[in-house]
């Protein structure tokens, strides 16, 4: 029996032990379970504008109420906000400002006239009137003075001589001029009327040259020419007529070009 006694007064205490550490646990982790929720119920503290006197924030967490906590106060200081100074700005050294040199711009005179002394007060201002574009004047091509088709032209005539005497028929007479006026020997003067009649070449001297032409009233073409016939000259008609009123004599002469 008092072995049995002495187990059973062990078993309580083994009991009892136990039964104290549970509860030891049990408020541990309730103290644990309250500090944690209060914690992060506490309310963000509200920092209050900057004054002379600093105001307290206290937050209270509302803990749930338990056999064997006690309820925790904790409270928060609000410390005086540090004010913030900010950075001082470096002045930056002024930059020199560049100096424009402006080149002094000549005005142009106006050549028109005023009545106003120049220079002074409230004189007008003469205009310049616009100069007007010339064009450009055509220039003329010079005039080419044509290469002459013949050696010799014609210096006067033919016309009637009435200051000679009639001999009874028609005459034709003149001069051959050089380019000097000097007369010209050895030239042939040919003739040929329109029946076609050819008469033989006269030929120049220093008084000139003189054809007989008989009386018919006819046409005579008249022309210079070379030793071999050909035409130094332009051909130049003569009509014979007249002859029973004193036109008997007709004068044609000729110039070198």
């Amino acid at each position: 029996m008092e072995r049995i006694g002495e187990l059973l007064r062990n078993r309580t205490t083994i009991f009892a032990f136990f039964g104290v550490l549970a509860i030891i646990c049990l408020g541990a982790y309730i103290a644990v379970s309250t500090l944690v929720e209060g914690s992060n119920a506490v309310a963000a503290p509200t920092v209050a504008a900057p004054t002379s006197t600093p105001t307290a924030v206290s937050a209270e967490p509302a803990l749930a109420p338990t056999p064997t906590n006690t309820r925790v106060v904790v409270g928060i200081s609000a410390a005086a906000p540090t004010a913030v100074t900010p950075p001082a700005t470096t002045a930056q050294p002024a930059r020199a400002s560049p100096t424009l040199f402006t080149t002094p711009t000549a005005t142009p005179r106006s050549t028109a006239s005023s009545t106003a002394t120049a220079g002074a007060p409230g004189a007008p201002t003469a205009t310049r009137k616009p100069t007007s574009t010339l064009r450009p004047t055509a220039t003329r091509a010079p005039t080419l003075t044509p290469t002459p088709a013949f050696a010799y032209r014609v210096d006067s005539g033919p016309a009637v001589d009435t200051s000679r005497t009639c001999i009874g028929q028609y005459y034709i007479y003149g001069t051959v001029l050089d380019n000097q006026n000097q007369p010209l020997s050895g030239l042939r003067i040919g003739y040929t009327n329109t029946w076609g009649l050819q008469s033989a070449p006269a030929v120049t001297e220093q008084k000139g040259y003189e054809l007989t032409l008989g009386t018919q009233d006819i046409t005579w073409s008249i022309t210079v020419l070379d030793a071999g016939g050909n035409a130094l000259s332009p051909t130049v008609q003569v009509t014979t007529a007249g002859l029973a009123s004193g036109k008997c004599w007709f004068k044609l002469s000729f110039r070198k070009n």
